[in-house]
């Protein structure tokens, strides 16, 4: 080792030395003054929307548990804010629940500030920076109708709640914000926006209901848009795309379909009715009360074979979030666009309580299943999502 690697050695431990002892003064001056404080992470929309609401339901429930203040720190330089108008509106979020903020600015020194707070300093659990957003959330939306406009409503000439949006991931939003970082650990959660458009043409032909493709920065807009009442646009590919448009449009929409990703943590945060498909970790959920969802399926390279959910838990699969299918000789196949119809199909069964008798009993006996994934700490206790019934009989391996 030569002496600037070992400078650097000495320096870097120095850090982790000094982020540990201010880390147990800060928990120790918190624990005295019944307080924590909460740094949200706000460089991905996900993360952005996701964590703020997350973290006030576990402030409230500290609130009412330990009479615990919070504080929500914010510290990301503004040009590294993923949703700038959010951003603008969390202030007015916070305050309306009774707590506190603070917006650190760095004139100087920022880089050294923010990889200290990242990387060295010691976090415990009244001081701590957040990036989960899969926990329960408050029943009520945390997007007060004040701090949503109905303008993008008017230019596009929708009306509130009559309308649903469609979201299909791809890489081409996290490869242009981020272009020094390889996102390719993050693939097998893209899906095919085509996928979409017989989902798309059902619900303006049968339901009568307008169709918005939303999604700040996508790799390829629709050529299934239709003009003539009801409409299917293609508003990520439109002039009209904006920060704050995009939050405005999703939390008034009727429904939410997505194959998960940042701008879905606008729909929670509305709690907006949702589907989800193509949803890998096969049995991640977000904490959300949504009803109906389609898992990629898992399938054998050489075989072909489904891997059922009790295996991909034996192999680690079913909740990491960057799983190595590779390694297991796996892959993950999309769900088609029949499947994806037949959801909805199932959605609307849902709603009006009209499953039949072979369907409630697949249900079942995935709650079955669902109950022990809760009790090994898997899935959040309370929360009654389940696989759309036309998936598993179509697919009962995955069951086994």
């Amino acid at each position: 080792m030569n002496i600037s690697n070992i400078s650097k050695f000495c320096i870097s431990k120095s850090f982790y030395f000094l982020g540990y002892l201010v880390g147990l003064l800060l928990n120790l001056i918190l624990l005295l003054k019944k307080q924590s404080i909460v740094i949200i992470r706000e460089d991905r929309i996900g993360h952005q929307v996701g964590t703020l609401d997350s973290e006030l339901y576990k402030a409230c429930k500290r609130k009412k548990e330990f009479n615990q203040n919070t504080i929500f720190l914010m510290i990301e330089n503004i040009d590294n804010v993923a949703n700038k108008y959010f951003r603008r509106i969390a202030p007015e979020i916070i305050k309306r629940f009774g707590f506190n903020y603070k917006i650190m600015k760095f004139n100087s020194n920022y880089n050294l500030t923010q990889r200290f707070l990242k990387s060295y300093l010691k976090e415990g659990k009244r001081f701590y920076r957040s990036s989960i957003t899969d926990t329960p959330h408050l029943k009520i939306s945390i997007l007060d109708k004040n701090l949503i406009s109905e303008d993008i409503l008017d230019k596009l000439e929708l009306k509130k709640e009559k309308y649903v949006c469609l979201y299909c991931r791809d890489s081409k939003y996290l490869d242009e914000r981020f272009p020094g970082t390889n996102w390719t650990y993050h693939n097998h959660r893209n899906s095919k926006i085509d996928n979409m458009a017989k989902l798309a043409r059902y619900i303006t032909n049968d339901l009568q209901m307008e169709v918005v493709r939303v999604g700040s920065n996508v790799e390829n807009p629709i050529n299934w848009t239709k003009d003539s009442f009801p409409r299917i646009l293609d508003y990520s590919s439109s002039e009209f795309l904006s920060e704050k448009n995009d939050i405005d449009l999703i939390s008034q929409s009727a429904l939410y379909i997505s194959s998960g990703g940042g701008p879905e943590s606008i729909a929670i945060a509305s709690r907006r009715e949702m589907i989800r498909f193509n949803q890998t970790p096969i049995i991640n959920e977000v904490g959300y009360p949504f009803g109906v969802y389609l898992p990629k399926l898992i399938r054998d390279i050489s075989s072909e074979e489904i891997i059922s959910i009790r295996e991909a838990i034996e192999l680690g699969l079913a909740t990491n979030w960057t799983p190595n299918y590779e390694k297991f000789n796996l892959y993950v196949e999309e769900n088609s666009e029949t499947d994806i119809l037949n959801a909805f199909k199932d959605y609307l069964n849902f709603k009006n309580k009209t499953f039949n008798k072979e369907e409630k009993l697949i249900i079942k006996k995935y709650n079955i299943l669902r109950k022990e994934n809760e009790e090994k700490g898997l899935i959040i206790r309370g929360i009654n999502n389940f696989i759309a019934p036309s998936f598993l009989l179509k697919y009962p391996e995955i069951l086994i």
